[in-house]
């Protein structure tokens, strides 16, 4: 280091060379580019409190640190906010000057007296044109010191490398056929040519991840450069706050995203650690790539240096939400991304709509569309602010889904015609709200308490509804009661249970229009409206009650009961519930037969908004009424057990609070003891959301009165570019997309089936990518019974055409899984009328020995031309027949 700062005053380009050896780089430049420099840059030393430049000020000099402290600090609304602090030597300090539309995104103010070597940027620019390869060799220096840009946001870097780790290194395939498409519109490739986008891909290659691999650990030495091209990756990443150091993961579906570094020569930290969530191709420019790239294509090697630095600052701004904006509602947080890029946002940009949108349930699926708009569409910072936004904005958007799936619940019920066997709408909305509670945190703990025996008396504390999750008629849902039956009892007893629910009030017509469907066990609380009766009514009616919940027991279903009769108390709020335990679901438990046994769920959290909590459940062992009370026939001495119990209860929530409170920095090991959604995979609207955003830009259902047909299901479908020559149909919508499954296909169901046509024809191609992910048979074959039925509600007059899941290479273990599944679709669909098989399975395996691939070229998912042709001519077929 004495070597760098005793020749710096004399020659700043030996501040480079001799920096080189010091930090273990590689940098070549040639007499003329060391002239050049020599020439134009200068050392300066600066005072404590002086700025180098400020915020959206036009860029005109790229720094670098020699030593000394320097601090950068955004303005936003009424606050600055200080984000990184570099000490660091030959950091390079104003890279954002190096983006469109060349100013700089922070101001950068001395902390400590620090000396700093100034280069002109139109010097640099002058140089990467000038001089070719001694450009590219500076700008991978520049690139590997900016990295430590991004370890001073995060507060922390991994002291010592990991060595690369032995992993899955993919399948590589080269067939895709719209890959320049894809990545042309990018956010990463944006500024690049599309003319030169094939150029700088001969430097690399597509691999293929099944799903759950490991690519790459967060610490390791990085060699290459990694961007996802198809898929979903989870990616997790480390910083400090308060001394601690804190893990996040964030999905990653976007086409386009770098999602490590690499220079050609040095091994770099990798920042991230990067898994696939289910078949997933990443683009990879490796380290022998690139190093090749710079001596045959410098200009191109630049290039791609400058946009992993642009990628930096993007991971910059990821992490510093972390750290400032983790309180702040939607809409404060918007604004003060929006205000860190003012100057390359647009006035007219939807982002601008969004900000007045987020906040209200009622109002925000159309501020959503708008940060999805300026993500899909916009200019390069409208795609990274709408990126940011909608990373930094999940728990909001989350809150969104789960209010747009209570809708749906409540419209599938309160709509369905009379006549309509409640059990199987009974069974479709524990689906239903199945799919809700995936968007919310939930840790449950307990299940090895639940018995055997499905004749069983659920009891839980009733908490209130939580004014965000009220419907526009004024419908609330029990939330609780409903976590209860569809993410503890539907799977463990593949029924939801029967539930004892209170009259609805005479002007209730929103309570009234949802349970009249349900055939719940209806009694009076004090919450409904007063009968005149007399006594004989009276006992006749709770008479009626014990029957009802008997026939229901002998068919062992199990009963779920709130024995707190209410939820519109002070004592049903999680700090203070259970309220007071009446009688009633314990003189049911006397008079039911044989005696049951009761099980306590403590619940915790539901009575607060979806975006800023997780739900907890604690299942304790359970117990029958005659072992706590000696003369089950006195309610004096029920009234005195419940009074002691409800102390009990209580000790219950309070361990599902403290359950709740610590699920988040739970470390793993503990977790895998539990039952949760937190670590695992992110919910199907947020895994494929972008994607299908894309369809609905893409593709619009006619609006005509003629037959329409429908492409619905996976990429099987979405990459078949000649199907309306194959098929001879012109009025055809494609609205399948990447990488679905059959549970993302019912999700976005109604979403893109719905449309005006009445009758047509939908041709269906699912349960491949299911197979793939490691779904067992059983559980693919319920999805798509549950799939096949919405599709019959959403489409009654349409044909329906299923094809069979297709052999492939990369499917080869899982034959006698995927042969299984389509014996089942083949007898389910034999009993349908208007709807056909299509099994293209047997039609490839007939036609060539499976281990030829006739039907694959070197991309072993999806189908090539003859493959598609074989598929044409089987639909054509069926179509015609």
């Amino acid at each position: 280091m004495l070597q760098i700062l005793q020749n710096l005053d004399e020659s700043p380009a030996s501040f480079f060379i001799e920096s080189q050896n010091y930090f273990d780089l590689h940098l070549t430049l040639s007499e003329k580019a060391r002239d050049i420099i020599n020439n134009n840059c200068q050392v300066e030393v600066y005072k404590s409190g002086e700025n180098l430049f400020h915020q959206n000020q036009i860029a005109e000099n790229l720094y670098f640190l020699v030593y000394g402290k320097v601090e950068f600090t955004r303005k936003a609304e009424d606050q600055n906010i200080t984000f990184a602090t570099v000490t660091k030597p030959i950091v390079p300090l104003g890279v954002s000057g190096l983006n469109s539309p060349g100013r700089y995104m922070s101001d950068l103010t001395i902390v400590e007296e620090s000396q700093v070597l100034i280069f002109p940027l139109s010097v640099l620019y002058d140089l990467l044109i000038i001089d070719q390869i001694s450009g590219a060799s500076l700008m991978s220096f520049v690139l590997s010191r900016s990295t430590e840009l991004l370890w001073a946001t995060r507060h922390f870097k991994p002291e010592k490398p990991k060595p690369i780790q032995k992993q899955f290194n993919g399948v590589s395939f080269s067939s895709d056929r719209d890959i320049v498409k894809r990545l042309a519109n990018s956010a990463f490739f944006a500024q690049l040519d599309q003319e030169r986008l094939p150029d700088l891909l001969k430097f690399s290659e597509l691999l293929l991840f099944p799903a759950n691999e490991i690519i790459m650990n967060e610490g390791e030495l990085c060699e290459d450069l990694i961007v996802l091209f198809a898929g979903s990756l989870e990616v997790n990443f480390s910083f400090k706050l308060n001394n601690k150091i804190i893990q996040k993961t964030r999905t990653i579906v976007t086409p386009g995203v770098a999602l490590s570094w690499a220079n050609g020569h040095s091994n770099l930290i990798a920042p991230y650690s990067i898994k696939s969530n289910r078949d997933t191709a990443i683009l990879k420019f490796s380290k022998k790539n690139l190093r090749s790239m710079m001596e045959v294509e410098p200009l191109l090697a630049s290039f791609l240096f400058q946009r992993q630095i642009w990628q930096i600052g993007r991971f910059q701004q990821s992490a510093n939400r972390h750290f400032n904006f983790t309180n702040n509602p939607g809409s404060e947080f918007l604004k003060i991304l929006i205000s860190f890029n003012g100057s390359k946002i647009p006035v007219q940009s939807p982002l601008h709509c969004a900000v007045h949108m987020i906040d209200n349930r009622f109002t925000r699926k159309f501020g959503l569309d708008c940060i999805y708009e300026a993500a899909l569409k916009g200019n390069e910072a409208e795609k990274t602010v709408g990126s940011l936004a909608l990373d930094a904005l999940k728990p909001v958007e989350r809150e969104h889904r789960f209010f747009e799936q209570l809708n749906k619940i409540y419209a599938r019920v309160a709509s369905a015609k009379k006549g309509t066997n409640a059990s199987s709408l009974r069974e479709l909305i524990q689906l239903d709200f199945a799919r809700a509670f995936d968007q919310v945190p939930y840790v449950i703990k307990g299940m090895e308490n639940l018995p055997k025996e499905s004749k069983t008396i659920f009891i839980y504390n009733h908490l209130a509804s939580c004014p965000e999750n009220v419907l526009a008629n004024g419908h609330a849902f029990s939330i609780d009661s409903h976590f209860v039956s569809s993410k503890i009892l539907y799977p463990k007893y593949g029924d939801g249970g029967q539930r004892i629910v209170r009259a609805s009030r005479n002007t209730e017509f929103w309570r009234n229009g949802y349970y009249s469907r349900l055939d719940n066990i209806v009694v009076h609380t004090p919450e409904s409206d007063r009968l005149d009766e007399t006594k004989i009514e009276k006992d006749a009616r709770k008479e009626s009650l014990f029957i009802e919940a008997q026939k229901a027991f002998d068919e062992g279903r199990p009963l779920v009961i709130a024995p707190e009769g209410t939820s519109e108390t002070p004592d049903n709020l999680t700090t203070t519930s259970p309220g007071p335990l009446k009688l009633g679901a314990f003189k049911l438990a006397v008079n039911l037969k044989p005696s049951p046994v009761i099980v306590p769920i403590a619940l915790a959290n539901f009575d607060f908004p979806v975006s800023g909590t997780n739900y907890a459940a604690v299942i304790k062992p359970g117990f029958r009424l005659s072992d706590m009370v000696a003369d089950t026939s006195s309610e004096a001495e029920i009234e005195s057990f419940l009074k002691e119990y409800r102390k009990t209860f209580r000790s219950y929530v309070e361990e599902a609070i403290e359950l709740a409170d610590e699920l988040n920095l739970m470390p793993f090991a503990k977790r895998q003891t539990l039952s949760t959604n937190v670590g695992l995979l992110s919910p199907v609207e947020e895994e494929f959301g972008t994607d299908v955003r894309e369809v609905e830009i893409q593709n619009h259902i006619s609006q005509t009165k003629e037959q329409d047909v429908i492409l619905y299901g996976s990429s099987t479908l979405r990459l078949w570019k000649d199907v309306k020559t194959d098929l001879g149909i012109p009025h055809l919508s494609n609205l399948a997309f990447g990488g679905a499954t059959i549970a993302a296909c019912q999700a976005f169901s109604e979403r893109l089936l719905t449309t005006r046509i009445t009758n047509g024809k939908i041709i269906i191609y699912a349960g491949d990518n299911d197979l793939g992910s490691g779904l067992s048979v059983s559980k693919v074959i319920r999805d798509y019974k549950n799939f096949l039925i919405t599709v019959t509600e959403l489409l009654p007059n349409f044909e329906v055409l299923v094809i069979s899941i297709k052999p492939c290479p990369f499917r080869r273990h899982l034959r006698k899984e995927i042969e299984e599944v389509n014996f089942w679709l083949k007898k389910y669909i034999s009993n349908k009328e208007n709807w056909s098989f299509i099994d293209i399975h047997s039609s490839m395996l007939e036609a060539y020995d499976e281990n030829k691939n006739a039907f694959y070229n070197d991309d072993p998912l999806h189908m090539n031309d003859v493959g598609y042709a074989l598929l044409g001519q089987k639909v054509r077929m069926s179509l015609n027949s």
